[in-house]
């Protein structure tokens, strides 16, 4: 899904940059980045969307993280660490409230 044309006109020349790395990214890491970074999609979302693996919408982003921060390491202001921008965001998943163990009188009866 490439991303849609626009006014290149009140673009500076950092964000065209950014836009064609993004851009430049193999089709499946683009798309993956594109539906969690850009329209927040959860990675499970974006799996589903994607007809993928968690793991697999996962790796994509991660990927397409590490070659946008290579590409456009000199934008990144001097004072800044340099660090992975590595999935951030939670899954569902992990997000889920752990159960108490099992036999544990803190369960509730339905």
């Amino acid at each position: 899904m490439p991303s849609p044309p626009q006014s290149d006109s009140s673009l500076t020349g950092e964000s065209r940059r950014m836009l064609e790395a993004i851009n430049d990214l193999p089709e499946d890491e683009r798309e993956a980045f594109e539906l969690v970074r850009v329209q927040g999609m959860s990675y499970s979302e974006a799996a589903e969307v994607l007809d993928v693996s968690l793991r697999t919408a996962m790796r994509w982003v991660n990927r397409s993280l590490r070659v946008l921060t290579e590409r456009l390491s000199d934008l990144r202001p001097e004072d800044t660490p340099p660090r992975l921008l590595a999935c951030t965001k939670l899954s569902r998943r992990s997000r889920r409230v752990p159960r108490p163990a099992r036999g544990s009188s803190d369960r509730r009866t339905l």
